[in-house]
């Protein structure tokens, strides 16, 4: 699947965060660390299509920084 294919799929996902930051890296523009971790968990979650759920991936290398980890703690 390309960029614009998985594109066209996120654009019937709910609008949560990490989708903008999602869109903005498939249409090529830059964005910042923090915008990149929102971005991929909103990939990984499938657009949290039942809202911002805490993350149980607990193996992931990004759950510390996860938007959706309530004991999240950015350094």
């Amino acid at each position: 699947m390309n960029k614009l294919e998985f594109l066209n799929i996120i654009t019937n996902w709910p609008r949560r965060k990490g989708k903008a930051e999602l869109s903005k890296y498939l249409h090529g523009e830059s964005i910042t660390r923090q915008q990149a971790i929102s971005a991929k968990c909103y990939d990984c979650s499938g657009g949290y299509p039942d809202g911002l759920q805490p993350c149980t991936v607990v193996s992931c290398p990004l759950y510390p920084h996860s938007p959706c980890n309530t004991l999240a703690q950015d350094s």
